[in-house]
């Protein structure tokens, strides 16, 4: 536990969502709901804090009493309703990532404030359908195809961007696309259960994280970092949880984030939100 924190005073609590607030594809317990409404109740500020952009946020997810919401890692952050800050991806710099990903055959997804765009014909020759292994992520994908939840990528005309996913496997082109990309993007692989499957790759701006968006709401209600806490489960977490005041990681976290951590709680199955926020008198 960090310096300067102290139970009795306002806190500043920021919730990753898959894998901290709920398992991807499934939705937040009773337990994990009790803990957002009785902090807010107990004068807490609570924000969702995601790589997620606002298209793919799911609406019983938005639904849950929030007091803002840091969506695309801090490219979109709204707090009282109210849009405090809006950073897309450029329309040129959307073009020019899509004609080298194109060149290398890779299909990509970009995540706006309403929709989500893809080539749907190019996706379908991935064959994630019939393929064994792939992480929730893609199953979850895969449901929004077969829903027609995604706008194909030639319907594509400027709406902001928040969020670029590659669908690739692990394999040289994506160790390509890391080293030329590498100078302006983080590049972050979400690991699928089985080898050489297709997986979700994050293509990240160097100047947006978690860690900016935590620092900029504390300072819009005047809350210090000492009494920030932030709750995570993987590295695209790594920047909120060394910059609040204090950083817990699930159990079921990924051990390179574990190791940055203040402290390490139960698994999202075992409730651990709501028996943390208890331990640490937030309720």
């Amino acid at each position: 536990m960090n310096i300067g924190y102290e139970e009795e005073l306002q806190h500043a609590i920021f919730i990753d969502l898959d894998g901290t607030l709920c398992v991807t594809g499934t939705e937040p317990s009773f337990l994990t709901r009790e803990a957002v409404r009785k902090a807010r109740r107990a004068g807490n500020k609570v924000f969702l804090c995601t790589g997620r952009a606002p298209s793919v946020v799911p609406q019983k997810i938005r639904d849950m009493k929030w007091d803002g919401m840091i969506l695309g890692l801090g490219a979109y952050i709204e707090t009282e309703g109210q849009i405090r800050k809006s950073l897309p991806y450029s329309y040129t710099e959307i073009l020019d990532l899509g004609r080298y990903l194109d060149s290398l055959g890779i299909v990509y997804m970009l995540e706006g404030r309403e929709s989500v765009f893809m080539d749907l014909v190019k996706y379908g020759r991935l064959g994630i359908e019939k393929q064994k292994g792939i992480n929730q992520e893609m199953e979850d994908l895969k449901e929004m195809v077969a829903r027609h939840a995604i706008t194909d990528i030639s319907q594509y005309r400027g709406e902001s961007i928040y969020n670029i996913v590659l669908l690739s496997a692990v394999d040289n082109r994506l160790q390509l696309v890391r080293e030329k990309l590498s100078g302006k993007y983080r590049i972050a692989v979400h690991p699928a259960v089985g080898d050489n499957v297709i997986t979700d790759v994050e293509v990240i701006r160097k100047d947006v994280n978690k860690g900016e968006a935590l620092k900029f709401v504390c300072e819009q209600y005047k809350i210090p970092l000492s009494q920030s806490v932030a709750f995570g489960d993987s590295m695209n977490d790594h920047d909120m949880i060394v910059t609040a005041g204090l950083g817990v990681v699930m159990g079921n976290g990924d051990d390179e984030i574990k190791a940055c951590a203040d402290m390490v709680c139960g698994t999202v199955e075992e409730d651990g939100l709501y028996y943390s926020f208890e331990q640490l008198g937030l309720l």
